[in-house]
């Protein structure tokens, strides 16, 4: 049986983090909510899955909602999704 070689590792050591099971991400104007979502510290980009985005649109004064398969947020307010509905309820 082979030695397990066992060291300590630092916030610099990781290079993203996996979340799973009803992960809520609130920023400022905006909530998303998915089961799966991975978020590439390096780059400061998050994939998620299956995601409901939330936000509110104050000129109209109603909800916005969106839905979709794959979400990808490519800046800090900036967001792409795949397989996607738009609605207000």
């Amino acid at each position: 049986m082979e030695a397990v070689t066992r060291r300590k590792l630092s916030a610099e050591d990781i290079e993203g983090v996996y979340l799973e099971d009803n992960v809520v991400v609130a920023a400022g104007q905006f909530t998303v909510r998915a089961p799966r979502m991975y978020f590439d510290l390096e780059r400061n980009k998050a994939i998620l899955l299956e995601a409901v985005m939330y936000a509110f649109d104050i000129r109209r004064k109603i909800p916005l909602y969106v839905r979709a398969e794959v979400m990808r947020q490519t800046a800090a307010t900036s967001f792409e999704a795949e397989q996607a509905l738009l609605t207000t309820s």
